[in-house]
C-alpha cells in the first residue's frame, strides 16, 4: 500500500458545511430502513420528523481527477433520498490515518470512512468503531456476491464478522517493456529461475532488468512482502503474525525471502542508489528509457499506459519452486482499499444503504471511467473503461486463491515503522537480513506485550 505525498493537501466539500471527522450526531435520528435495503431505485424510508438525516463521510481520494466522481455520486444519492444530506471530507493518504487516528480518540468518528485491510482496519474493530456488515449482507446476497471474491474476504475477520466493503482494488506485479523483451526475444515468466535467467539475458546485454526507488522507505518492503508471502507458511504469516497478541517473525522463511532479494542486488540487477530515488522519480527514469521491469501496483497501470505509450506487459510474482519456500504460491500479494461503516452512527442503516450505492456496479463504473480508479465490484471494468492491460489483471486476479496482506498493513503499525527504517538499511547492506529480522522481532516483542491480555 503507497504511502505517497503529495505537493498538497486537498481539502473540498460536497455540501455546504464541511465537517470534520463529524460522528453521525449532527441532526436525524436512527431510520427505519431495513437492513441492506435502499437500492438505487428504491424507496428510502421517510425523514424523521425533526430533520434531515446527516452522514459525515470520510476519504482520501482528493486529487483533481478523483475527488469530483466521489462528489457526483454522493449528489446522485442525495437527490435519490432528498431527507439525506452527506457531508465529505476530502484528505489525503497519509492525513487520513491521522485523522482517523484523532477521532478514534476522541470517540468522534464519521458515520462512513476510508480504510484498508488487516491490522489496520482490526484497530477499529478493537474499539467498536467497525460495523459487522453480516446481517446486512445476508439480508442482500446479491451485493454480497457482487465483489471479486478474494478483495471481499480481505475484510472477514477471525470472528467470521465482515467489517469493510472493498473499494479500490490492488495488488503488486510486474511491468515490462513489452519492446524491450520483443528485442531479445523474452517471455513472461511463470518461475522464479525463469525471471533469474531473464534478468541475465537483459544485463548481458547491458540492460538493467529491474528499477527501484526506496526514498520514502515504502517500495523495497513491498518486495520484502512479497516474497514473505512466498516464504513463510500461510498460517505463520497470515494468522500468527499479523496478529498483535502472537506476532513473533520467527519463522526462517523471512530471512529466505530476504536472501532472494539479495540475490538480485549482488547480481547487479537493479539500479544504483535505490535509497535516494523516490518511487514516482523511479518510474520517470524508466519511462525515459531506463531499465526493463518495475514492480508496481495495479491501480499505477493508467499512468504508467501515458509514460510508456502503452508499451508494457504485466506478470504476477513467479513462483518459487525451491523446497525452502514454504508459503502459499497461489495468492497475491495486495488488498483493496475499503469503506467502514461507524455502528455509533445515530443513522447506521442509511449509512450502510451509501455504501452500497456507493459500490454498486453502477457507481463503480462512474468511478473507473471518471477517477481512474480500480474497483473490486465485479463488472465495473469493461473493455470501453479499461485499458487492455487493467482488463487483464483484474481478470487475472479471479484466478488466485485469496490475497495476502501488504505487510504494511498486516503488521502492527510500530513493527511497519521498523520494517521500513532498517529496509533501507539491508537495501544498502549495512546490516544483514538477520540483523533486519532480529530488529523486527523486538519491535513485535514490544507490540505482543502491549497486547498481552
Amino acid at each position: 500500500m503507497k504511502k505517497r505525498t503529495l505537493a498538497a493537501i486537498c481539502m473540498m466539500t460536497v455540501t455546504a458545511m464541511l465537517t470534520a471527522c463529524g460522528g453521525g450526531s449532527t441532526g436525524g435520528t436512527q431510520t427505519t430502513a431495513a437492513a441492506g435495503g435502499g437500492d438505487k431505485g428504491q424507496e428510502q424510508a421517510s425523514a424523521p420528523a425533526d430533520g434531515q438525516v446527516v452522514i459525515n463521510f470520510m476519504h482520501k481520494y482528493c486529487q483533481p481527477e478523483q475527488a469530483p466522481a466521489f462528489e457526483k455520486i454522493v449528489q446522485m444519492y442525495m437527490d435519490e433520498h432528498p431527507n439525506v444530506k452527506i457531508n465529505i471530507e476530502t484528505t489525503t493518504d497519509n492525513e487520513i490515518k491521522s485523522k482517523l487516528k484523532l477521532a478514534l480518540g476522541s470517540g468522534d468518528m464519521p458515520d462512513v470512512y476510508q480504510t484498508w485491510a488487516g491490522e489496520y482496519t482490526e484497530k477499529f474493530i478493537r474499539a467498536g468503531a467497525a460495523l459487522d456488515l453480516t446481517p446486512y449482507m445476508e439480508a442482500d446476497p446479491e451485493w454480497k456476491d457482487s465483489f471479486i471474491p478474494a478483495a471481499y474476504s480481505m475484510f472477514k475477520y477471525t470472528d467470521g464478522g465482515q467489517y469493510a466493503v472493498p473499494t479500490r482494488f490492488d495488488g503488486e506485479v510486474f511491468i515490462y517493456k513489452k519492446s524491450v523483451f520483443e528485442q531479445y526475444g523474452i517471455e513472461e515468466p511463470k518461475t522464479w529461475d525463469e525471471l533469474l535467467a531473464i534478468c541475465e539475458t537483459l544485463k548481458s546485454n547491458g540492460v538493467t532488468p529491474f528499477i527501484l526507488g526506496d526514498q520514502l522507505s515504502w517500495d523495497a518492503p513491498h518486495w520484502f512482502g512479497a516474497l514473505w508471502q512466498k516464504c513463510v507458511p500461510e498460517d505463520v504469516l497470515e494468522q500468527q503474525d499479523f496478529n498483535v497478541k502472537t506476532v513473533k517473525i520467527d519463522d526462517p522463511g523471512y530471512i529466505t525471502g530476504l536472501n532472494y532479494f539479495t540475490d538480485l542486488l549482488d547480481k547487479g540487477y537493479f539500479n544504483d542508489n535505490i535509497n535516494s530515488m523516490e518511487h514516482n522519480m523511479a518510474l520517470e527514469y524508466f519511462y525515459a528509457g531506463q531499465g526493463a521491469m518495475m514492480y508496481v501496483e495495479i491501480l499505477e497501470f493508467n499512468d504508467i499506459n501515458k509514460g510508456l505509450n502503452g508499451d508494457f506487459g504485466f506478470f504476477m510474482m513467479p513462483t518459487i519452486e525451491a523446497e525452502d519456500a514454504k508459503g502459499n504460491q497461489n495468492k497475491m500479494f495486495g488488498a483493496p482499499e475499503g469503506m467502514i461503516v461507524n455502528p455509533n452512527s445515530q443513522n447506521v442503516d442509511v449509512a450502510v444503504d451509501f455504501v452500497k450505492f456507493l459500490t454498486s456496479p453502477e457507481m463503480q463504473k462512474l468511478v473507473v471511467e471518471e477517477a481512474g480508479h480500480t474497483s473490486s465490484t465485479i463488472g465495473a471494468h469493461t473493455d470501453e473503461n479499461t485499458i487492455p492491460q487493467l482488463r487483464g489483471a483484474m481478470d487475472a486476479v479471479l484466478d488466485f486463491e485469496g490475497m495476502s496482506n501488504w505487510t504494511d498493513c498486516g503488521f502492527e503499525a510500530g513493527i511497519v515503522d521498523t520494517m521500513c527504517k532498517l529496509g533501507q538499511d539491508f537495501v544498502d547492506k549495512s546490516i544483514t537480513a538477520e540483523e533486519y529480522i532480529k530488529g523486527m522481532q523486538e519491535s513485535a516483542k514490544t507490540v505482543r506485550e502491549a497486547n498481552a491480555d
